[in-house]
């Protein structure tokens, strides 16, 4: 595998992760489908640590979460892309990243009952 420092979605960029997760077309693309997305926070980030800062000091907890699902599935398409196989559609990254955000919102409003100890006989 040859490695460059440019860009393997857009072409256009030297590849960083700033780059990579938000301004690349492709990224921005799937963040702009975020309805609550914090668009200026992305466009003015300088880097991922100051940016993660900003939404948590400035945001919803929910925001983060959807913030970190929608870095992780633009990440996963890129690998996906890199290493040869077929990426998936702007769209497809978004629902992806909102359904597991939904999930997890879900799993954590489960009341489970306590657990009973095991009783031997």
């Amino acid at each position: 595998m040859q490695i460059s420092c440019i860009c393997p979605i857009c072409g256009k960029e030297t590849e960083n992760l700033i780059h990579a997760l938000i301004s690349c077309d492709y990224a921005f693309l799937v963040w702009s489908l975020w309805q609550d997305c914090l668009i200026e926070a992305l466009l003015n980030a300088k880097d991922f640590t100051g940016l993660v800062h900003q939404i948590s000091l400035y945001s919803a907890a929910k925001d983060l979460e959807f913030f970190f699902a929608i870095s992780w599935f633009i990440w996963y398409n890129r690998n996906k892309l890199v290493h040869d196989e077929n990426g998936l559609p702007p769209l497809q990254i978004w629902e992806m990243a909102k359904n597991i955000v939904e999930d997890f919102q879900e799993a954590i409003l489960v009341d489970f009952p306590p657990k009973q100890p095991i009783q031997r006989g």
